[in-house]
């Protein structure tokens, strides 16, 4: 008798756990935070007035606190500052290689001022 007993009382513990929800095993994300906060960012382009090289076309977006700046045309050993519109804080000032560029932010903004020297 002990023993039917210890089998059903096993066996309804065995289902209990199979029909649970995944969710009460592991910590899945909940819709809220898979959803990243991505937007356009309003890129103002300036260029050393006496350049004479074409300057390329920039476009740019934020995503979860990171500016991602794309250039129309490669850049090589190109100096660049990039500068927060909203608070003119500098948030990268360097020499650039590539088409493409990404820029950890301290807060999110929607402008940005460039300077291509």
């Amino acid at each position: 008798m002990q023993l039917k007993t210890m089998i059903l009382l096993s066996s309804l513990l065995l289902a209990q756990t199979a029909v649970m929800p995944v969710s009460a095993f592991c910590n899945a994300p909940s819709s809220m935070e898979v959803q990243r906060r991505r937007h356009r960012a309003d890129i103002k382009q300036q260029q050393h007035r006496h350049s004479r090289s074409a300057s390329p076309i920039i476009s740019g977006y934020v995503e979860d606190d990171v500016l991602f700046l794309s250039f129309s045309l490669p850049l090589m050993n190109t100096q660049l500052r990039v500068v927060d519109g909203e608070t003119g804080k500098t948030v990268f000032e360097g020499l650039v290689s590539g088409n493409s560029l990404s820029i950890s932010l301290e807060q999110d903004s929607e402008n940005f001022e460039v300077y291509i020297n």
